[in-house]
């Protein structure tokens, strides 16, 4: 999440809302975007989406592997596409109630979670 800019600065609390639409008035100090510019990606719970990154798909996603690897073995492979979504709603439900994660919905009321500000901090002091 981190590696893919998914933290929930102020800023980007209307590239969100307006479900990743990156032609929107944004921050003077922000630079411009286009279509092929690296935009910040944040796990939505949406089967589909263009700008974000489904947690479940039809076909397999990080997100699905990572689950798949941590809460199965070989013999309970076919449950992943039953169990997944569960176990990725209690996981960051959890993260969110320990103020790690944070939660916003889009217009389109799908559930996006990032990295709160609050939980990043810099452990080495220059």
């Amino acid at each position: 999440m981190r590696q893919k800019g998914g933290i929930l600065h102020p800023s980007t609390k209307q590239y969100i809302e307006q479900d990743g639409n990156i032609f929107l008035q944004r921050p003077t100090f922000m630079p411009n975007m286009g279509p092929a510019s690296l935009k910040p990606s944040y796990p939505i719970e949406a089967r589909t989406h263009q700008q974000f990154e489904p947690v479940i798909l039809k076909n397999s996603t990080w997100w699905e592997n990572w689950a798949f690897k941590n809460f199965f073995d070989m013999q309970e492979a076919t449950l992943i596409g039953a169990q997944a979504p569960a176990i990725y709603q209690h996981t960051f439900n959890t993260l969110v109630e320990f103020g790690l994660l944070g939660d916003r919905h889009t217009n389109k009321n799908a559930k996006v979670w990032g990295i709160e500000t609050a939980a990043i901090h810099n452990r080495y002091r220059y």
